[in-house]
């Protein structure tokens, strides 16, 4: 979207071309009726020059119409290519994302094959440990299945440092 002062200047132009333009339409109609079986018409200097000056802001108008929509065009262009860009990026960082979605999803599904539920739930609170970890490298890490982890112990020995670790 174009700013508020462009838009009044293209109006401005705009205005100031059609108004130029219904001068030599006005002027130059009122010539031909006046003087409707002549071949040739004749006018004076005065008019001659009021015209000549009409053309001239007829033209620069144009000109600063045309300037202005094509500065506007490269504008929008401009844009596009930054919009295009940002949506290859978002694009590309979600094909990443469903990447490594499906590779953990790929290993829990090879790791889990033999595993307990407990196991499972186990793997589960350690990788949402590691989540937090990566996101808050500085944040004291404990684990909130402690309950779990004794369970797991007494059903089997084994040290909770292999099943449960904070980076």
């Amino acid at each position: 979207m174009q700013p508020e002062g462009e838009e009044e200047a293209d109006k401005a132009l705009i205005d100031k071309n059609l108004n130029a333009s219904a001068h030599i339409y006005n002027t130059l109609n009122e010539s031909i009726l006046k003087n409707k079986e002549a071949e040739v018409i004749t006018l004076p200097r005065k008019e001659a020059l009021k015209l000549r000056r009409a053309a001239v802001i007829c033209n620069q108008s144009l000109g600063g119409i045309v300037k202005s929509s094509r500065a506007r065009e490269d504008r929008l262009i401009v844009e596009q290519h930054l919009m295009r860009k940002t949506a290859q990026r978002d694009r590309i960082d979600n094909m990443a994302h469903r990447a490594r979605l499906l590779d953990r999803m790929r290993f829990q599904s090879q790791s889990d094959s033999g595993a307990t539920p407990v196991e499972r739930a186990l793997r589960s609170i350690a990788n949402a440990e590691r989540a937090l970890s990566a996101l808050s490298p500085t944040a004291s890490c404990s684990a909130h299945g402690a309950g779990i982890i004794a369970a797991q112990s007494r059903l089997e020995p084994q040290p909770a440092a292999s099943v449960l670790s904070c980076s």
